[in-house]
């Protein structure tokens, strides 16, 4: 059965229609090939490469015309305060955007009478300074062997990270939270980290890849595994059906009747 469900004007369908169309589009700006726009490489154990290409969501496009990275970084631990939530300050400053409030992060290697406990994951309750991190656990009775511990360090790190565009613009980076890692992006326009208990690619956003996390060197970044469309292709949301019979063309003017199957 088919019932029509609304009739709307040309040009407010054809702005409709756009904003349901989402691709990756463009060239790789140092290899002009469509098909290289954000080729996603592990160069190292630690480090990401993201080739340059643009992408767009609905009728905006959103280029990047530089090469980005995402770097799986490891944080000395210089010392440990004693309180009821344990002040880490660390040897140098961490990465701007690269840790939140509530993340988890694992902490490896810590010496030291009553310091165990510290060698977990751990959430961070507040980042007083650049260099230091206050965490939600304990730490009255641990007399920390200073620097000997990491900050970002799992050994049995696992887990997937995903890669994406998102409808804002922001190339994204989200991380399985239990994996325990802090991943610093740097780019054309800075690229976001984010955590997730199941992550996944956001749902209004562009798929560029997955990658899988190892144990090697207390977390390391594992096998690539491209997730984009045909850069040609376009994805459309085709929620009803358009009657052709009711559609002279796109533009002003005209009215479209569209229908729906039942």
């Amino acid at each position: 059965m088919k019932k029509t469900c609304h009739i709307f004007p040309a040009a407010i369908l054809a702005a409709i229609v756009c904003w349901a169309q989402t691709r990756v589009s463009g060239a790789d700006a140092t290899s002009g090939n469509q098909l290289a726009d954000f080729q996603t490489t592990a160069i190292s154990d630690a480090t990401l490469t993201i080739a340059p290409g643009v992408y767009r969501v609905g009728c905006v496009s959103y280029s990047y015309p530089a090469r980005t990275t995402f770097t799986l970084t490891q944080y000395t631990i210089a010392s440990v305060s004693q309180a009821g939530q344990a002040t880490l300050t660390l040897a140098g400053n961490w990465v701007n955007s690269s840790i939140h409030y509530g993340d988890t992060i694992h902490i490896s290697g810590a010496t030291g009478s009553g310091c165990s406990g510290l060698n977990a994951l751990q959430t961070i309750a507040n980042l007083p300074a650049p260099n230091q991190v206050t965490i939600n656990w304990n730490s009255t009775g641990c007399a920390y062997g200073a620097n000997s511990a990491k900050f970002g360090a799992k050994p049995e790190a696992t887990g997937t990270a995903y890669i994406y565009g998102d409808y804002a613009g922001n190339l994204t980076l989200e991380m399985p939270a239990a994996a325990g890692l802090i991943a610093v992006g740097a780019g054309p326009a800075a690229p976001v980290t984010i955590q997730n208990s199941t992550p996944k690619f956001a749902p209004d956003g562009i798929p560029i890849a997955f990658v899988t996390i190892a144990s090697s060197g207390n977390g390391s970044w594992g096998t690539v595994t491209d997730s984009q469309a045909v850069a040609s292709a376009t994805s459309r949301a085709a929620a009803a059906a358009i009657d052709p019979n009711a559609v002279p063309k796109l533009g002003g003017g005209g009215y479209l009747t569209v229908v729906k199957n039942l």
